[in-house]
């Protein structure tokens, strides 16, 4: 099973002053460890325009995830950044 759990969306100014529709999605997927499946989520964000990120297979505890996903969304992460900052969340 693979897709959207959630959607978060949002409408911020770029740095040109232009308005920036972002959406922010939980993505859920199963994959095989072990020899069972698993439940994996990861988060995607797509600005509408031109870019959409997604990291996939952070973690398998759902609410860990989605408190990412909730802080990325306050934050006002953009696609461009997420890969970075989900590497830095998981290093600290």
């Amino acid at each position: 099973m693979e897709g959207n759990a959630v959607k978060l969306y949002k409408t911020v100014m770029d740095q040109e002053g232009e308005r920036l529709e972002l959406e922010y999605h939980l993505l859920e997927e199963e994959i095989a460890l072990d020899g069972a499946e698993v439940n994996t989520y990861g988060i995607e964000i797509s600005d509408h325009r031109s870019e959409c990120r997604a990291v996939r297979d952070i973690s398998p505890d759902r609410a860990a995830v989605m408190e990412l996903l909730e802080l990325f969304w306050r934050m006002d992460v953009t696609p461009i950044t997420l890969e970075d900052i989900v590497q830095d969340c998981i290093e600290n």
